[in-house]
């Protein structure tokens, strides 16, 4: 295939430089589209602009990278770039940011779905703890008015009974009713 040179065509090289001129914020972040050989077409750094992307250590890995990401190293900085192939053109756009700067920018974002987290987890704690004081505090505190009853000598009331502990707690309270009461009739009969 021939791959059309954006140096040599006005019409398309400055609105593509100036587009990628667009893609940096803040001043950071790089940009540029090659050939399949190599070739830089347009970058938004000055310096590449023209050369190839084989005078590089880096242009091997992004040569490698068809579409996706491609993780590299310049100089001792090591960069993330999104890398997209153009089949008609035969041509290849970059766009990427140091690690650091990419890290730098997620701080805030990692911060929030943290704190999002936590504020769910606190919702989450204080609806398990409504329905421990619901399932298992009321039952017992039932169960604490019935024995202190039970120890001022009424023996006739008798607890909800459930299928938990409390539940089990309340039957064997009515069994202990249940055999003080047929204790003291057996009693009376004799008395």
């Amino acid at each position: 295939k021939q791959s059309p040179s954006l140096t040599h065509s006005s019409s398309l090289s400055m609105p593509l430089r100036t587009a990628l001129e667009a893609t940096r914020v803040a001043g950071k972040g790089f940009a540029f589209v090659y050939t399949s050989a190599g070739d830089i077409l347009q970058s938004n750094d000055a310096d590449m602009r023209g050369k190839s992307l084989t005078d590089y250590p880096f242009g091997q890995t992004l040569l490698g990278q068809k579409n996706g990401v491609a993780d590299y190293v310049a100089g001792q900085t090591p960069k993330k770039a999104l890398v997209r192939y153009f089949e008609p053109w035969d041509w290849y756009g970059a766009l990427g940011l140091d690690v650091a700067d990419l890290d730098q920018g997620m701080g805030p974002r990692l911060r929030e779905a943290a704190g999002m987290s936590a504020g769910a987890a606190v919702a989450v704690g204080v609806l398990l703890a409504l329905l421990a004081s619901r399932f298992v505090t009321r039952p017992l505190r039932r169960a604490e008015a019935a024995a202190r009853r039970i120890a001022a000598g009424d023996h006739s009331l008798r607890l909800a009974e459930g299928a938990v502990e409390v539940g089990r707690l309340a039957r064997a309270m009515n069994a202990i009713l249940d055999a003080n009461e047929q204790a003291a009739r057996i009693h009376a009969n004799y008395a």
